[in-house]
Protein backbone atom coordinates (compact mmCIF):
# COMPACT_ATOMS: atom_id res chain seq x y z
CA UNK A 1 0.00 0.00 0.00
CA UNK A 2 1.09 3.76 -0.73
CA UNK A 3 2.93 5.78 1.93
CA UNK A 4 1.97 8.95 3.00
CA UNK A 5 5.58 9.86 3.46
CA UNK A 6 6.78 9.24 0.40
CA UNK A 7 3.75 10.79 -1.47
CA UNK A 8 4.27 14.27 1.04
CA UNK A 9 8.34 14.54 -0.01
CA UNK A 10 7.15 14.89 -3.43
CA UNK A 11 4.36 17.27 -2.70
CA UNK A 12 6.26 19.29 -0.98
CA UNK A 13 9.37 19.73 -3.18
CA UNK A 14 6.56 21.35 -5.45
CA UNK A 15 4.54 23.69 -2.65
CA UNK A 16 8.34 25.42 -2.22
CA UNK A 17 7.91 28.42 0.83
CA UNK A 18 6.48 31.48 0.91
CA UNK A 19 4.41 32.82 -1.88
CA UNK A 20 2.35 35.93 -2.47
CA UNK A 21 1.21 36.09 -6.04
CA UNK A 22 -1.39 38.16 -7.52
CA UNK A 23 -2.67 35.58 -9.88
CA UNK A 24 -2.91 32.89 -7.27
CA UNK A 25 -6.81 32.69 -6.57
CA UNK A 26 -4.97 31.66 -2.74
CA UNK A 27 -3.66 34.64 -2.26
CA UNK A 28 -0.49 34.63 0.65
CA UNK A 29 0.51 31.04 0.90
CA UNK A 30 3.64 29.20 2.80
CA UNK A 31 4.18 25.61 1.67
CA UNK A 32 0.80 25.63 -0.96
CA UNK A 33 -1.21 26.37 2.60
CA UNK A 34 -3.18 29.36 1.37
CA UNK A 35 -3.94 31.94 4.30
CA UNK A 36 -7.36 33.01 2.24
CA UNK A 37 -8.81 29.22 2.56
CA UNK A 38 -6.82 28.12 5.48
CA UNK A 39 -6.46 31.31 8.45
CA UNK A 40 -6.50 29.03 11.56
CA UNK A 41 -3.45 27.36 10.25
CA UNK A 42 -1.32 27.46 13.62
CA UNK A 43 1.86 27.67 11.22
CA UNK A 44 0.68 31.69 10.28
CA UNK A 45 1.94 32.47 13.53
CA UNK A 46 5.58 31.49 13.33
CA UNK A 47 5.41 32.87 9.73
CA UNK A 48 4.46 36.41 10.44
CA UNK A 49 7.15 36.69 13.51
CA UNK A 50 9.63 36.48 10.80
CA UNK A 51 8.25 38.94 8.39
CA UNK A 52 9.20 40.41 5.95
CA UNK A 53 9.41 37.94 3.66
CA UNK A 54 11.11 37.30 -0.17
CA UNK A 55 9.17 34.82 -2.37
CA UNK A 56 10.56 31.32 -1.92
CA UNK A 57 12.09 32.55 1.59
CA UNK A 58 11.82 29.36 3.76
CA UNK A 59 10.97 29.77 7.02
CA UNK A 60 14.16 28.02 9.33
CA UNK A 61 11.69 26.35 12.00
CA UNK A 62 11.06 22.51 12.86
CA UNK A 63 7.81 23.44 14.45
CA UNK A 64 6.75 24.87 11.24
CA UNK A 65 7.00 22.23 9.15
CA UNK A 66 5.93 19.65 11.79
CA UNK A 67 2.41 21.74 11.55
CA UNK A 68 3.02 21.53 7.41
CA UNK A 69 3.51 17.83 7.46
CA UNK A 70 0.66 17.23 10.11
CA UNK A 71 -1.86 19.70 7.99
CA UNK A 72 -1.01 17.88 4.57
CA UNK A 73 -2.00 14.39 6.04
CA UNK A 74 -5.86 15.36 5.78
CA UNK A 75 -5.54 16.00 2.25
CA UNK A 76 -3.92 12.14 2.06
CA UNK A 77 -7.15 11.03 4.41
CA UNK A 78 -9.50 12.62 1.26
CA UNK A 79 -8.26 10.40 -1.14
CA UNK A 80 -7.75 7.31 1.41
CA UNK A 81 -4.13 7.24 0.52
CA UNK A 82 -3.77 4.22 2.79
CA UNK A 83 -5.37 2.04 1.02
CA UNK A 84 -4.10 2.97 -2.74
CA UNK A 85 -2.05 0.04 -3.77
CA UNK A 86 0.37 2.37 -6.03
CA UNK A 87 2.58 4.33 -4.63
CA UNK A 88 2.85 6.22 -8.44
CA UNK A 89 -0.96 6.93 -8.40
CA UNK A 90 -0.89 7.84 -4.74
CA UNK A 91 1.41 9.91 -5.83
CA UNK A 92 -0.10 12.23 -8.40
CA UNK A 93 -3.66 11.67 -6.61
CA UNK A 94 -2.29 12.91 -3.45
CA UNK A 95 -0.79 15.96 -5.31
CA UNK A 96 -3.59 16.79 -7.02
CA UNK A 97 -5.85 16.77 -3.93
CA UNK A 98 -3.35 19.52 -2.40
CA UNK A 99 -3.47 21.24 -5.52
CA UNK A 100 -7.23 21.57 -6.38
CA UNK A 101 -10.28 20.51 -4.53
CA UNK A 102 -11.54 18.28 -7.38
CA UNK A 103 -8.95 15.51 -7.64
CA UNK A 104 -11.48 13.25 -6.43
CA UNK A 105 -13.82 13.69 -9.20
CA UNK A 106 -10.88 13.87 -11.98
CA UNK A 107 -9.86 10.56 -10.93
CA UNK A 108 -13.96 9.02 -10.81
CA UNK A 109 -14.46 10.35 -14.38
CA UNK A 110 -11.37 9.46 -15.57
CA UNK A 111 -11.99 5.83 -14.64
CA UNK A 112 -15.59 6.27 -15.28
CA UNK A 113 -14.34 7.42 -18.96
CA UNK A 114 -11.03 5.81 -20.05
CA UNK A 115 -11.67 2.31 -17.76
CA UNK A 116 -15.68 1.66 -18.45
CA UNK A 117 -16.36 2.22 -14.58
CA UNK A 118 -19.79 3.26 -13.54
CA UNK A 119 -18.88 5.77 -10.53
CA UNK A 120 -20.76 8.18 -8.87
CA UNK A 121 -19.00 11.04 -9.67
CA UNK A 122 -19.71 13.15 -6.50
CA UNK A 123 -15.82 13.99 -5.95
CA UNK A 124 -16.48 11.60 -1.96
CA UNK A 125 -13.53 9.11 -1.79
CA UNK A 126 -14.99 5.78 -1.00
CA UNK A 127 -14.99 2.13 -1.23
CA UNK A 128 -15.76 1.62 -4.55
CA UNK A 129 -13.19 4.36 -6.02
CA UNK A 130 -10.86 2.82 -4.19
CA UNK A 131 -11.73 -0.43 -5.49
CA UNK A 132 -11.68 0.84 -8.91
CA UNK A 133 -8.09 2.44 -8.63
CA UNK A 134 -6.94 -0.88 -7.27
CA UNK A 135 -7.93 -2.88 -10.14
CA UNK A 136 -6.91 -0.76 -13.06
CA UNK A 137 -3.78 -1.10 -14.14
CA UNK A 138 -1.92 1.30 -12.83
CA UNK A 139 0.64 1.99 -15.77
CA UNK A 140 -2.65 3.33 -17.59
CA UNK A 141 -4.33 4.97 -14.77
CA UNK A 142 -1.40 7.21 -14.24
CA UNK A 143 -1.32 8.28 -18.02
CA UNK A 144 -4.88 8.96 -18.27
CA UNK A 145 -5.43 10.47 -14.96
CA UNK A 146 -2.35 13.38 -15.74
CA UNK A 147 -4.30 13.76 -18.99
CA UNK A 148 -7.79 14.32 -16.87
CA UNK A 149 -5.67 16.58 -14.71
CA UNK A 150 -4.47 19.06 -17.99
CA UNK A 151 -8.07 18.99 -19.20
CA UNK A 152 -9.28 20.24 -16.03
CA UNK A 153 -6.86 23.02 -15.44
CA UNK A 154 -7.71 23.87 -19.21
CA UNK A 155 -11.12 23.61 -18.47
CA UNK A 156 -10.69 25.82 -15.68
CA UNK A 157 -8.51 28.37 -17.60
CA UNK A 158 -11.21 28.46 -20.41
CA UNK A 159 -13.65 29.54 -17.57
CA UNK A 160 -11.51 31.72 -15.87
CA UNK A 161 -8.72 33.36 -18.62
CA UNK A 162 -7.10 35.33 -15.93
CA UNK A 163 -5.38 31.96 -14.37
CA UNK A 164 -3.91 31.43 -17.96
CA UNK A 165 -0.95 33.09 -16.27
CA UNK A 166 -0.78 30.09 -14.06
CA UNK A 167 -1.20 27.26 -16.68
CA UNK A 168 2.44 26.86 -17.63
CA UNK A 169 3.24 25.74 -14.09
CA UNK A 170 0.08 23.68 -13.62
CA UNK A 171 1.15 21.82 -16.56
CA UNK A 172 4.54 21.70 -15.35
CA UNK A 173 3.56 20.14 -12.34
CA UNK A 174 1.90 16.87 -14.19
CA UNK A 175 4.95 16.73 -16.19
CA UNK A 176 7.11 16.38 -13.43
CA UNK A 177 5.47 13.21 -12.66
CA UNK A 178 7.22 10.74 -15.21
CA UNK A 179 5.58 8.41 -17.74
CA UNK A 180 5.09 4.85 -16.49
CA UNK A 181 4.62 3.73 -20.07
CA UNK A 182 7.84 2.93 -21.11
CA UNK A 183 8.82 4.02 -24.37
CA UNK A 184 10.09 0.83 -27.12
CA UNK A 185 14.03 1.27 -27.91
CA UNK A 186 14.13 0.34 -31.98
CA UNK A 187 16.36 -2.11 -32.36
CA UNK A 188 18.31 -1.86 -35.65
CA UNK A 189 19.53 -4.66 -37.38
CA UNK A 190 23.28 -4.58 -38.82
CA UNK A 191 23.96 -6.11 -41.71
CA UNK A 192 27.25 -7.44 -42.37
Amino acid sequence: MANYQISYALMRKKEGYYSNVSSDLGGETYAGISRKWNPTFAGWKIIDATKPLKRHQKVNSAELEVLIANFYTRYWKNIAGSEIKSQAIADIFFDFNVLSGSAVLVMQRTLNQKFGKKLLEDNQIGPNTILAINQVSPTLLHQAYKQGRELFHRQKVAENPSQAVNLPGWLNRINEFPDLIQKKKSSSISLR
